[in-house]
């Protein structure tokens, strides 16, 4: 199953783990924050995203 990630702004500090996880789906932008490519990806990968994040920003948003 495909789902999409949301990153929150607030909390991102920019360590850029998730690029690591998935760069097909999050990029480091000029701000220092990672955003959203807008990729769905497989959920075994979104859960790991989730879990990788050192501040929790990144959610599960919703089915592909």
């Amino acid at each position: 199953m495909k789902v999409f990630i949301t990153i929150d702004p607030d909390t991102c500090v920019g360590i850029g783990k998730c690029e690591e996880i998935a760069e097909e789906a999050v990029e480091l932008g000029d701000d220092g924050i990672s955003h959203v490519t807008g990729v769905a990806v497989d959920m075994d990968v979104a859960r790991a995203l989730c879990d990788g994040c050192p501040t929790g920003a990144i959610s599960i948003v919703e089915e592909g």
